[in-house]
């Protein structure tokens, strides 16, 4: 019973705790070990993609800015339009009630005219 209470001691608990950390800790390495050149292979090829891309973004920055430069007076111009439009809606809408008012008017006058 003494070896059995020796083992189960704290000194001894610890040192064993700490012989399976170290076993983990070296597997862990070891695996890491054998799959490193696959992760490097995989690393060069993504850095060679990101480096692809980033290449590219000036490109896109400039082709963009250009664009921007050939839509902005579309915009102004389809703005001018729209307010063009508006402004003949409303021109539209007063004769519309001008004709109304007018229609009403020349109404009253023929009811006034009969009734006398």
């Amino acid at each position: 019973m003494d070896i059995f209470s020796s083992l189960l001691s704290g000194p001894a608990l610890t040192v064993l705790a700490g012989g399976v950390a170290l076993g983990l800790t070296i597997r862990a390495f070891m695996a890491l070990a054998k799959d490193m050149p696959d992760l490097r292979i995989r690393f060069d090829k993504t850095q060679r993609q990101l480096n692809a891309q980033l290449s590219g973004i000036p490109a896109f920055k400039e082709t963009i800015k250009e664009m921007q430069e050939t839509i902005t007076p579309q915009e102004k111009q389809a703005q001018k339009l729209q307010d063009y439009h508006n402004t003949l809606l409303e021109i539209e809408r007063k004769y519309a009630l001008a004709q109304q008012e007018k229609e009403a008017s020349e109404e009253i006058q023929i009811h006034h005219r009969g009734s006398h």
